[in-house]
């Protein structure tokens, strides 16, 4: 069993990791205020916890029904066991459970980077590469939707791991359900379920032509791995995904066509320019992938991508047909093939890269893949050094942003007074409406708070604020109001205010002002 390697001395350095980023979670999750989606996404959580425990149908002509509730669900449930009912209790327990989500997936990482190279520094740097993207760091407090698939395609391709090793069908049920449940927090687990049909398929007609005497390695057991997982993803998703209960195969073509082209239609700011997000050109992704992923992180990535694509080419027969180079085919198809299906497709994507987080965990193995090859060619010293200096100056940067890491962009992008600003979706998800309302708070001589402001963000994060300080705040028309909040989303210009009353700025650029109107 896969716990058991946990007696290994190895596995200590995973727990001592782990330990350490849950020590700085559980003293800093406070810090973080509600995103623009948190109450919409606790809100479709809880439709689904009414439909199935208190009998109310409102789900069935609900808009938002095609979202997964996979993780919504046991959020719902743990705020109900808690009996919490407070805001303020209810989210900053939703961010920790979503922060300590998040953290075992890096665990998932060491596991898989462990298993497949033996070599507990590349282990212990694949914890780090998922734990320490600043983005994704912020992400896993308040994200929850984007962050928890990205989880669950990092467990599921180490059960993909087991599966390939021991062809047992106790592992086959555990990748199955592990699959059906990604697909029940975002139908986008779908990809997992093609690319390991594709070489449970391709290994069946394999074995079909050679000749075995084993019956791991026969046509039929590869066929019956495939039928099991297949079997048992369906039903996993069927059971995580309530929408589904009344009427599966309608609902879920339904929700498929809902979601690949999604019903938001407004304004993209991309490189300074306002874009439709359905006329996207096809460097949205990839450029949004390239200024905001560590540089060092990045490069290796990509030549870990050009390594698979080279000996897929040039070897076919032992990068096809080989168990263990099909581990990294799998992790080369999860993480190009949702990019170029957006591409392709059209898709509606904004809010930075965060609708394909999910390719980062492939894409990260990949990385650790190009440090292994490299490092056997006497390159180690040099890998190392510079490994080591990127996570110093990664700590660094996330210490100077906190709790505003969602914002980190790397090198590769100007930093200059404003720039980012001016060319790219910053704060676009309101967190630091937070600590505006509590620098208001602190500051203002009025005993009411008039703001003029109408965005959901300001609003949720209202209910961030301690018990006593939540009647001060009052939203008003702007004649009437005393400050005027933003964090520039939809307005990324200067405002014609001139008196700045409070601002935070990070990364060159100014991501929340409140001006005194009067």
């Amino acid at each position: 069993m896969l716990l058991s390697t946990l007696y290994n001395r190895s596995y200590l350095f995973a727990l001592f990791l782990f330990a350490i980023f849950l020590f700085i979670g559980i003293s800093t999750y406070q810090d973080y205020g509600i995103s623009w989606d948190e109450t919409s996404q606790r809100e479709i959580g809880l439709t689904s916890y009414r439909y199935i425990f208190e009998g109310d149908h409102t789900l069935d002509n609900y808009i938002e029904r095609d979202h997964g509730v996979g993780f919504e669900l046991p959020l719902i449930m743990i705020e109900r066991a808690l009996r919490l009912s407070d805001s303020r209790e209810i989210y900053l327990m939703r961010h920790i459970v979503s922060h300590i989500f998040f953290l075992f997936g890096c665990l998932c990482a060491f596991f898989l980077a462990q298993r497949r190279f033996q070599r507990i520094w590349i282990s212990c740097l694949a914890f780090l590469m998922l734990a320490m993207h600043p983005r994704l760091y912020a992400h896993s407090f308040f994200n929850s939707k984007d962050i928890p698939l990205l989880v669950m395609f990092m467990v599921s391709l180490l059960l993909w791991d087991m599966v390939l090793e021991r062809k047992k069908t106790s592992w086959v049920l555990m990748l199955g359900v592990a699959v059906g449940y990604t697909m029940s927090i975002r139908l986008l687990g779908i990809v997992l379920v093609a690319g390991i049909s594709f070489f449970l398929l391709l290994n069946a007609i394999q074995a079909r032509f050679q000749k075995s005497t084993t019956k791991s390695t026969s046509p039929l057991h590869w066929l019956g791995i495939l039928f099991i997982f297949l079997l048992t993803s369906s039903l996993s998703l069927y059971a995580f995904f309530p929408t589904l209960w009344a009427h599966p195969f309608h609902s879920i073509v339904a929700c498929f066509e809902s979601l690949s082209h999604f019903r938001w239609e407004s304004n993209v700011w991309f490189q300074g320019v306002w874009i439709l997000s359905f006329q996207l050109p096809a460097s949205y992704l990839p450029v949004w992938i390239g200024i905001t992923t560590p540089v060092l992180w990045l490069l290796l990535g990509c030549i870990g991508i050009g390594m698979v694509i080279v000996s897929a080419i040039f070897y076919p027969y032992q990068s096809w047909l080989n168990l263990d180079q099909q581990q990294t085919l799998l992790w080369l198809f999860c993480t190009l093939a949702p990019i170029v299906a957006v591409i392709v497709q059209h898709s509606v994507v904004y809010d930075d890269w965060r609708h394909v987080y999910f390719i980062y965990p492939s894409f990260i193995m990949l990385a650790c893949l190009a440090i292994h090859r490299l490092s056997k060619k006497k390159l180690a010293p040099i890998i190392a050094t510079y490994l080591c200096l990127q996570i110093g100056f990664l700590a660094r940067h996330i210490i100077s942003l906190h709790p505003f890491e969602q914002v980190y962009f790397n090198r590769l992008v100007s930093h200059d007074n404003e720039y980012l600003r001016y060319h790219y979706e910053l704060e676009y998800w309101g967190t630091s409406c937070f600590q505006g309302l509590e620098y208001l708070i602190a500051h203002a001589p009025q005993r009411e708070i008039k703001i003029a402001w109408g965005k959901d963000p300001l609003n949720n994060n209202v209910n961030m604020l301690q018990k006593q300080d939540r009647d001060r705040i009052q939203f008003v028309d702007e004649k009437d109001a005393d400050y005027y909040v933003t964090f520039f989303r939809d307005h990324p210009e200067d405002y014609h205010y001139s008196n700045i009353f409070y601002e935070i700025k990070r990364e060159g650029s100014t991501i929340l002002r409140i001006y005194a109107l009067h």
